[in-house]
């Protein structure tokens, strides 16, 4: 194990297993080994195949994880790319969201949120939500335009527009425009609602 302080780090590729003394100042990291930040990272892009951990909150432009990433604080980046699983104790704080992986959170704030895997949150708050065949998420999706695609389960959908494809399994549907629901859908409630409950971000 390779323990180093690190201040303005341009490039650092790591196969094997490095630990980080935060706050962390970086330009690039890409992590195949095994990566730890005691502390805050600060950073361009990240990209973990292998396994990261940051104890406090991690800022970076761009974030992808094919392996594994636990950040212990809040995630704030501008493109987040996840097919492995990422779990995140505080709040996710993206612009462009993907996963085809699984990601964790207290709540995630996105511009927009495209899954095609699986999500956790209280609340999942996106201008477009797009949410993928055969793609589970649990708790409350708030968004613009808002899509759950075939054989898809939710628990609650707030939106704008909000459209449910056949197969697909949601608790609670609430729409403030437009609810477009297939007949084959297995819709618990369908509410129409004067506004959101939250502020969409970009609106």
């Amino acid at each position: 194990m390779t323990v180093m302080k690190v201040e303005g780090v341009e490039d650092l590729h790591v196969s094997g297993s490095v630990k980080l003394r935060g706050p962390a100042k970086f330009g690039r990291i890409s992590v195949s080994g095994s990566v730890k930040i005691e502390g805050d990272g600060v950073g361009e892009e990240f990209s973990v195949s292998g396994s990261g951990k940051v104890e406090g909150s991690l800022d970076v432009e761009e974030l992808s994880v094919s392996g594994s990433m636990k950040i212990n604080e809040d995630l704030k980046c501008e493109r987040l790319d996840v097919s492995g699983a990422i779990k995140v104790g505080g709040e996710v704080k993206g612009g462009d969201i993907e996963v085809s992986g699984t990601i964790k959170a207290k709540n995630v704030v996105a511009g927009s949120f495209v899954l095609s895997g699986a999500a956790a949150a209280e609340e999942i708050v996106a201008g477009k939500v797009d949410i993928g065949r055969k793609s589970r998420v649990r708790g409350t999706i708030i968004g613009g335009k808002v899509r759950i695609r075939k054989k898809a389960e939710a628990e609650v959908v707030e939106g704008i527009e909000v459209k449910v494809e056949r197969g697909a399994e949601v608790d609670e549907v609430r729409y403030v425009e437009k609810a477009e629901i297939d007949e084959e859908a297995d819709v618990g409630k369908v509410e129409k609602i004067e506004r959101l409950s939250k502020e969409i971000p970009g609106s």
